[in-house]
């Protein structure tokens, strides 16, 4: 197949993007930037679903939910924050910016991971609880990858 053949959809920011997540069966899009909102968008119309904003500064990471039901975004005003429907939880996660976010389910809780400038990577329930942090790096944390599903709790 050629790129010519792939379906086009356009999302239109108005101004720069820093992070975009697919849920896991690549239906919806969830975007954030310079804007200091995160969107989330059908993929198959293109069409802007949802707008969730409450960031004072750029969003950093943004991370969706395999089920496209939980939106986590990091924001250089040093907070991380599940967007779940109508609800949000705001969590002042590091002492400088949330480079990066990301989702990950344990059993069926959502739990929310967040990289920053402190050089920390913590872990966190939906309700703002701190479950865990990795320390040990020589500069700030700047990225997170992974599977997005985990079957058990293993941080410390």
């Amino acid at each position: 197949m050629c790129s010519s053949d792939l379906p086009t959809a356009t999302f239109t920011h108005t101004a720069a993007v820093r992070s975009v997540s697919t849920n896991g069966d690549g239906t919806r899009i969830a975007s954030a930037g310079d804007d200091n909102i995160v969107h989330l968008w059908d993929v198959g119309s293109g069409r802007e679903l949802e707008r969730f904003a409450g960031h004072t500064a750029p969003v950093l990471g943004v991370a969706i939910s395999a089920d496209g039901k939980t939106i986590a975004s990091g924001s250089a005003d040093k907070s991380g924050r599940f967007w779940t429907g109508a609800a949000t939880q705001v969590i002042v996660a590091h002492e400088g910016k949330v480079n990066a976010i990301g989702v990950r389910v344990v059993g069926t809780a959502p739990q929310l991971v967040t990289a920053g400038d402190d050089k920390l990577v913590k872990l966190w329930d939906v309700g703002g609880k701190p479950l865990g942090q990795l320390a040990g790096s020589q500069a700030e944390v700047v990225s997170l990858g992974g599977r997005g599903r985990s079957e058990e709790h293993t941080a410390e």
